[in-house]
């Protein structure tokens, strides 16, 4: 069983067609996973809560599958997440969580072609880090935060 493999570091499952089914609540028990990316497979279901076991997750790419749902707070809680992808699933929905700023680590976010609305929290301006942000075909609206001018890297 894939949640008893706790010295994995890296898992990468991606351009696969034929991979269907939701993404395991046992991921949550690979304490060690400093990377995980999920991309261009059939992959369904939310992003389960359980990921926000993984305090040395730096990599979290789950972009161009079936998902849906709201991102889990949990994920708000990756301190050292450093690239969180989420693009090209159009049922990701809900908004981004103001404790998006507690991603200090952040250099690379990737919401594109999902459902995610509302509009940029505030805390975003506290990911100095952050180099890439790619936000385009979602629904977010409103006004930019004042604090976007905080993000100098952002290319």
């Amino acid at each position: 069983e894939i949640g008893q493999t706790t010295t994995l570091v890296m898992l990468w499952l991606f351009n696969n067609g034929e991979l269907e089914g939701g993404i395991p609540t046992e991921f949550g028990n690979l304490v060690n996973l400093e990377s995980l990316a999920i991309f261009n497979t059939k992959v369904t279901g939310r992003i389960p809560s359980e990921i926000g076991f993984l305090q040395s997750l730096k990599i979290f790419k789950v972009e161009n599958n079936l998902l849906s749902g709201a991102l889990p707070n949990t994920l708000y809680d990756l301190a050292s997440l450093e690239v969180l992808g989420i693009a090209g699933n159009r049922n990701i929905t809900g908004s981004l969580s103001p404790r998006l700023g507690r991603l200090t680590k952040l250099r690379e976010l990737y919401i594109s072609e999902t459902s995610i609305g509302g509009s940029l929290p505030e805390q975003i301006g506290e990911l100095t880090e952050l180099s890439y942000l790619s936000v385009t075909g979602t629904e977010l609206s409103g006004p930019l935060p004042a604090t976007i001018g905080n993000l100098s890297n952002v290319q």
